[in-house]
């Protein structure tokens, strides 16, 4: 199947964090309050970001809002972004702060163990500068929105901004706070089972308990679900109707990549017009080529790479 010309209809525009990942394997099995053998990279992440760069590498019209400083990681995140293709000219520039910074621990199977988010920059954000950019954001085709902005932010652009799709990454439990009692404003949410638990209310647990918390989030005005539960695989729905899907468990090089991977297939099939069935074949193709990678985001994704990855789940 051939991809569409998207960057030709019109633009994405993601709003989140733009921070430096400083992420650690360890060799071995991790031993706690010890020193362990392992090896350490730095590189732009950001859950927003990654997002806007994996919606780049399929060719999409991508724009990123935060909020970036002027030391040597704002001008690594900057420069190392727009050479992916992401347009980076819409972001708050900070003089004399310090970058957004998120560390990760992974233990030697790939699965992150501990991670520390420092997100003071973005908290920043003023509520002036997104009323400033409110032109850009009027002509998005859709607005991606991940939970490190603070909920006076969120609030803001559904507000201001209410025409047009909004699409939400929770980023965690604990950020997930911001948006509980909003939650049925947001056209699109991609969830995993703790998310999903505290949004809903609702103990998922076995295959019955994760239809019944998509349903809850219909029935809330959500427009399109997508659950993911781990090994069991994701389950999805939206008020034409839903499904599961699994696949086989792929050992991870680095994990922390694969939610931002999976949000994006599903920004890029909706642009294309896909059934949510589709979508989340797609997007699951997507959150496993990302998975294969030492990088958050893998620069061999593509739209080809992506269709070849979900023929071997067939």
């Amino acid at each position: 199947m051939a991809s569409s010309n998207i960057s030709a209809s019109g633009f994405v525009t993601v709003i989140g964090a733009a921070n430096i990942d400083i992420i650690g394997r360890s060799t071995n099995s991790i031993i706690l309050e010890d020193s362990n053998p392992g090896h350490i990279e730095t590189a732009p992440g950001g859950v927003g970001r990654n997002i806007a760069e994996n919606l780049a590498r399929l060719g999409v019209n991508v724009k990123m809002v935060s909020a970036l400083a002027d030391d040597i990681f704002g001008k690594q995140i900057l420069d190392i972004s727009t050479m992916a293709g992401i347009d980076m000219g819409y972001c708050y520039k900070k003089a004399g702060a310090g970058s957004s910074v998120y560390l990760a621990i992974l233990d030697n199977a790939g699965e992150m163990r501990l991670a520390l988010s420092d997100m003071a920059l973005l908290d920043g954000l003023p509520l002036e500068y997104l009323s400033q950019i409110g032109g850009v954001l009027k002509e998005s085709r859709l607005i991606v929105l991940d939970a490190c902005l603070r909920e006076e932010a969120i609030s803001y652009i559904l507000e201001a901004h209410s025409g047009i799709p909004v699409f939400l990454d929770p980023v965690s439990v604990g950020k997930s706070k911001h948006v509980k009692n909003i939650i049925g404003r947001f056209h699109t949410i991609k969830v995993n089972r703790l998310e999903a638990e505290y949004l809903s209310g609702i103990k998922v647990c076995s295959p019955s308990s994760a239809i019944k918390a998509c349903g809850y989030f219909i029935n809330l005005g959500v427009k399109q679900v997508f659950l993911s539960d781990g090994e069991r695989g994701v389950y999805y729905e939206s008020p034409e109707g839903g499904g599961h899907f699994g696949s086989s468990r792929v050992v991870p090089v680095n994990a922390t990549g694969a939610g931002d991977a999976f949000m994006a297939g599903i920004v890029y099939c909706y642009l294309n017009g896909y059934d949510i069935g589709f979508t989340t074949k797609f997007a699951t193709g997507m959150a496993r080529v990302a998975l294969s990678s030492m990088e958050t985001v893998n620069p061999q994704i593509s739209v080809n790479k992506i269709y070849e990855e979900m023929r071997s789940l067939i």
